[in-house]
């Protein structure tokens, strides 16, 4: 049985392995909506596996037991095959990923031809789970099994949030001006890309969304911009004002090797050059090409402060980025205005190098990165798309720009301001030897100073709303601070079919008059919510809760119930409950995942029935 069950653990290791580096860091399954049906086979087999592993490392399955383990594993076996099907259908399998799915294949049959003599064993015994025990290897068992259990809860979550695109979780809503223009964006899915197709959207502009995931784009922006797969599908007659360019392999994805440098050289070039020649096809070429590159530029430079005169040096990241922005430069050969962001650290809750630095200090295990001396020039995400639209908008901004924040902050003081914001102190260190062990020649990325100043937006006289560190890491980790009503009107759209619903609802009214609290509510069945402009529609309203809440935003699901909270004293305590990652993300799951679903099959069963009921009545009396 020892033999066995170190056979299983192998199995979960590279299991781990394979999910962690292949399905997470590299695929980024759990983000992608067309895996969503990959993701629910990975949940379902890591949930059995889970079970598996556990019950193995302390019980022996005896009797009718052993047969329930054989259909179990049988259950296993046949996902896996399904999923190598859909993973095969519908996205290119890397080679490592192969070779680790052989081995995993080749270890299970060595588990299977092991498992058979001792689960017959079991099946001629007397039903029992009887207790056992194999020392040290019982507990690596159980320690992998609620691992694999824990993958598959976050495969699961990972399921149900892809059920519901981000543009109906978190609704945008298609705003109106006299000079709008029409932007196309690359790798407008990415962070910063997200955050300014929505800004555009919002103040009037037409988006095309250009993104090699179709799927991946209509998840994030749906009907509220147009996407293409390829430049190609654009027409030449077709009016495009600018450029602006996201796109490219990112740097923290990988080693460093030379095919890695190759691949995100290349992925940069590529598509700047897909962009000119586009912009040679088009009948107007547009006005400018704003094209995002990296303080890497500079390099690193100890203590000296930076600005958009000072050259590149000798590093891969200097080289990365100067080879690109030559190739931008290009572009005003066709009589384009071309402007070079130099993206600092960008600071935001919604993804990119700040919740995986604040995740550790969350825990108490936040560390200082080597000496700590090293300098860091960070830029909230708010005022990065802020620039960009101001670079966007001002015809007389060319060249290299600083998108950075004014204070560069030390990294021992970074941490230390990070620690104060979440509550948290930051007393270890990781040095650099660590560093350089783990990530090569990319570790320069944390340990190295890069000093820079926004000295051209300055110039201009742009305004941060974010120019001191503190100030932008309580925006992003402020607790329950926007709870307090702010003098607006809500609005509630909800699905008065739904008797259940309607309850809730009709509580919530008696609450707010009783107060004198103002908020409107509109069922689906009553006037017309007129919320075209963020491309809902009345099925929408049916499925789960909005709320146009007092900032002027309309939110969905969990999201809409705070706001509503927030607006009765009695329910404030709620509000705040919900702002725990841990409530918040059981209650997405309870409410999207069970709870909207059922009811909206309940209103569409009643709907239905209301209206068959008098074709029924007028048959009955014909009859």
């Amino acid at each position: 049985m020892e033999v066995l069950l170190t056979m299983f653990v192998i199995q979960g290791l590279i299991g781990g392995i394979d999910n962690l580096w292949h399905h997470e860091i590299t695929e980024k399954l759990s983000s992608d909506p067309s895996a969503r049906n990959e993701l629910a086979l990975h949940s379902v087999r890591e949930l059995i596996y889970g079970v598996i592993f556990v019950s193995l490392a302390w019980v022996a399955w005896e009797g009718i037991w052993a047969y329930l383990l054989v259909i179990l594993i049988v259950i296993e076996v046949i996902i896996t095959l399904w999923d190598f099907v859909i993973e095969d259908q519908t996205r290119d399998l890397p080679p490592s990923e192969r070779v680790l799915h052989t081995i995993l294949a080749i270890n299970f049959g060595i588990i299977l031809t092991l498992f058979a003599p001792i689960i017959v064993g079991w099946a001629n015994a007397s039903t029992a789970f009887v207790p056992v025990d194999y020392g040290l290897l019982s507990w690596i068992m159980m320690v992998i099994g609620i691992g694999v259990f824990g993958w598959g809860v976050y495969d699961l979550i990972a399921v149900q949030r892809l059920s519901m695109p981000d543009w109906k979780r978190q609704p945008f809503k298609r705003g109106r001006r006299e000079e709008a223009k029409t932007v196309l964006i690359t790798g407008a899915t990415g962070l910063i890309g997200t955050a300014l197709t929505r800004q555009l959207v919002e103040r009037g502009d037409q988006v095309i969304v250009h993104s090699r995931s179709f799927a991946k784009a209509y998840y994030k922006f749906g009907p509220q911009v147009k996407i293409v797969t390829s430049l190609t599908e654009i027409k030449a007659s077709e009016p495009v004002d600018a450029f602006i360019n996201l796109a490219g392999e990112p740097v923290m994805g990988g080693l460093w090797t030379k095919r890695r440098k190759e691949k995100l050289i290349s992925s940069r070039i590529r598509t700047i050059c897909n962009l000119i020649a586009l912009g040679a096809r088009l009948a107007r070429p547009p006005k400018v090409l704003i094209s995002a590159s990296a303080i890497g530029f500079y390099g690193p430079r100890g203590e000296e402060e930076l600005t958009e005169n000072d050259p590149s040096s000798d590093h891969f990241m200097s080289e990365l980025c100067v080879k690109s922005e030559e190739r931008a430069m290009t572009a005003s050969k066709l009589g384009l205005r071309v402007a070079l962001m130099r993206i600092g650290l960008v600071l935001s809750k919604k993804g990119g190098a700040f919740p995986q630095l604040a995740r550790p200090i969350k825990f108490g295990i936040g560390a200082i990165l080597g000496r700590g001396d090293q300098w860091m020039s960070w830029v909230h995400q708010e005022d990065l798309v802020q620039l960009f639209l101001y670079v966007l908008d001002h015809p007389r901004v060319s060249g290299p720009v600083n998108a950075v924040a004014p204070s560069p902050v030390r990294n021992r003081d970074f941490f230390k301001e990070a620690g104060s914001a979440l509550k948290r102190p930051v007393l270890l260190k990781i040095p650099e030897v660590f560093l350089r062990l783990g990530l090569g020649e990319m570790a320069d990325l944390l340990i190295r100073s890069q000093k820079v100043l926004p000295t051209r937006a300055l110039s201009w006289g742009f305004e941060f709303k974010f120019p001191q560190l503190g100030p932008a890491l309580n925006n992003l980790t402020g607790k329950a601070s926007n709870l307090a009503p702010t003098g607006n009107d809500c609005t509630l759209y909800y699905n008065d079919i739904c008797p259940i619903c309607s309850a809730e609802i009709d509580h919530y009214k008696s609450v707010c008059e009783k107060q004198d609290i103002e908020v409107k509510f509109i069922g689906v069945q009553g006037p017309d919510p007129e919320l075209r402009d963020y491309g809902l529609t009345r099925d929408d309203l049916k499925r789960r809760m909005y709320v146009l809440g007092t900032d002027g935003r309309l939110k969905a699901g969990t999201e809409a119930f705070k706001e509503i909270w927030s607006q009765m004293p009695q329910y404030r305590w709620a509000a705040r409950a919900i702002d725990n990652p841990m409530i918040r993300v059981l209650a997405t799951f309870a409410y999207e995942g069970v709870m909207a679903p059922i009811l909206y099959r309940f209103s569409n069963y009643l709907e239905v029935r209301k209206a068959t009921q008098p074709n029924r009545r007028t048959k009955s009396k014909q009859a």
